[in-house]
C-alpha cells in the first residue's frame, strides 16, 4: 500500500533461510504489538487500518468521499482478511510452518476446500468493471489482491478466469511489482 500512495518505504532483505521451516527463521516477537509510525506520533497495529489511513489521508483516488463506497470498500476488505486471508494461512500453517510432525492434512484439505469456495465466491461477485467498488481501483482491491496472491500462490485455491485477470492487472500495476521486489 505504501507504494501505491507513493510513500517511501523501507527495504527489507529477506532470508529465506535454506532447509529451514519458517518458525525456525522468523525471531520471536517481542511483548505486545509491534506498530509503526504512520505520521508523528499514530501507531496503528492491523495492516488493514493502515492501508485505509494512507489510501484516505494520502491516496484519495484509492478512497472514496462517498459512505456508500466506502462501505463497500471496507466490506470487501474485511471479507479478505476476516475469511479469504483466515483459510490460506490455514494451509500454510499446515503444509509449511509447523513441524512435519504438527502438521495437518485434515486443515489443509479443509482449508484448501474453503479457500476454493471463497475463490469461486469472489468470481461470482466480481462487478463486470473488473474493480471491486465503484468501477475504479480503490484500496479494496489492493487489500484483496495481496490475499488473493497469497492464497492462491501457496495453492490453496485457484481463482476463476475473470478473478485471474483482475489479479494479473493488479499485480502488473508499476506499485505492487516495486512492493513485491522491496521484500
Amino acid at each position: 500500500m505504501p507504494q501505491s500512495a507513493d510513500l517511501p518505504t523501507a527495504p527489507r532483505t529477506p532470508d529465506p533461510g535454506a532447509g529451514r521451516t519458517v518458525s525456525d527463521a522468523v525471531p520471536a516477537a517481542p511483548p505486545g504489538p509491534r506498530r509503526p509510525n504512520l505520521d508523528g506520533d499514530l501507531r496503528l497495529v492491523e495492516s488493514i487500518a493502515i492501508n485505509f489511513y494512507l489510501a484516505e489521508k494520502y491516496a484519495p483516488q484509492l478512497w472514496s468521499a462517498d459512505i456508500a463506497e466506502r462501505a463497500q470498500i471496507y466490506s470487501w476488505s474485511l471479507w479478505g482478511i476476516s475469511t479469504l486471508q483466515h483459510e490460506g494461512l490455514r494451509v500454510m500453517h499446515h503444509s509449511m510452518i509447523v513441524a512435519p510432525e504438527h502438521r495437518s492434512a485434515f486443515e489443509v484439505e479443509t482449508g484448501k476446500k474453503n479457500a476454493q469456495r471463497y475463490f469461486d465466491h469472489f468470481e461470482a461477485e466480481l462487478p463486470a468493471s473488473g474493480f471491486l467498488v465503484g468501477g475504479r481501483l480503490t484500496v479494496a482491491d489492493i487489500n484483496v489482491a495481496t490475499v488473493a496472491a497469497m492464497t492462491s500462490m501457496i495453492g490453496a485455491g485457484k481463482l476463476g478466469p475473470r478473478g485471474q485477470a483482475w489479479l494479473d492487472a493488479i499485480k502488473a500495476r508499476p506499485s505492487f511489482q516495486k512492493a513485491s521486489t522491496a521484500g
